[in-house]
């Protein structure tokens, strides 16, 4: 099982339910467990904002195969097929 650290934003100016994000996303990667963003050595990274405005930065957390920055619901089939193409070319 690999690791994917989430990181929430502060949740001042939620656009979108953040959580729901969250679960959906590892629903649909049952061999991807969920961590928390002060994890050591994750596989991947998350960092969950409720706007546009981003105010988790990229720079503060890390994945050894990446991370990503999501600000709203439609980035779900994007970082899909990220991770899906990560797992298909480790695996593969």
């Amino acid at each position: 099982m690999k690791n994917v650290s989430v990181k929430y934003c502060g949740g001042c100016n939620p656009r979108f339910d953040r959580v729901a994000f969250t679960a959906r996303f590892f629903d649909t990667f049952p061999q991807l467990a969920a961590v928390g963003a002060d994890s050591p050595d994750p596989w991947f990274a998350i960092g969950v904002c409720g706007c546009e405005r981003a105010c988790i930065k990229s720079s503060q957390f890390r994945g050894h195969e990446g991370n990503a920055i999501i600000c709203d619901m439609s980035a779900f089939d994007n970082l899909c097929e990220r991770i899906s193409y990560l797992l298909s070319d480790k695996e593969g």
